[in-house]
């Protein structure tokens, strides 16, 4: 966890690292499903999972997709 925090720090990677197997609540493999790795997921600007075990060459039509449904979704009225 040291050498995955130190690398972190380094490179000043913006997304969410995990350590093999385990997380400050417990397993993520249980808790999110991840069996083999590493394994891409998306999250929304609020964190929430929006796409899951996507290979690279997905990424580009899984967010041509979502931008077209997000835009055809109503908005949520707060």
């Amino acid at each position: 966890m040291n050498k995955l925090k130190a690398f972190i720090e380094e490179f000043k990677t913006p997304w969410i690292s995990v350590d093999f197997y385990y997380t400050a609540v417990g397993h993520y493999n249980k808790l999110y499903d991840a069996i083999t790795m590493p394994t891409l997921y998306v999250l929304d600007d609020k964190k929430k999972i929006i796409g899951k075990k996507l290979d690279t060459e997905q990424l580009e039509t899984f967010f041509t997709n979502y931008d077209l449904f997000s835009k055809k979704r109503p908005s949520k009225k707060p």
